[in-house]
């Protein structure tokens, strides 16, 4: 029987914290069977520059670079189910609050049936 891992976080809310401009977030997503997209928004956009090509040699995954927001933000996208690693580097390498990363729709990874 399968049963799902607990999540680090979850929420579908803005919570509190910084105002929902300065917050970073984070998603999930399945792309079919047990392929996963993370993409990451609110990040200035040089800044997002920066830390896609820093996670992409750090991780050793694929990411894009999807399109600059008006309001200067950046949005990118990561392969694979990475949102942990993620929310580190932006809280250590940004030194961004815990409140200021926000995960949405967070994956559940259900563990291979045994034999």
């Amino acid at each position: 029987m399968r049963r799902p891992q607990p999540t680090v976080r979850y929420t579908d809310g803005l919570g509190a914290g910084a105002p929902a401009a300065a917050r970073v977030h984070i998603a999930v997503a399945m792309r079919r069977k047990r392929k996963f997209i993370t993409t990451v928004r609110g990040l200035p956009y040089e800044e997002a520059e920066r830390a896609l090509t820093a996670l992409r040699k750090q991780l050793g995954c694929g990411g894009t670079m999807l399109r600059r927001e008006d309001d200067g933000t950046g949005t990118f996208q990561l392969a694979g189910a990475r949102a942990i690693e993620v929310d580190a580097y932006v809280r250590a390498k940004l030194g961004m609050a815990f409140d200021d990363v926000v995960i949405h729709d967070c994956f559940t990874i259900q563990p291979a049936p045994s034999a």
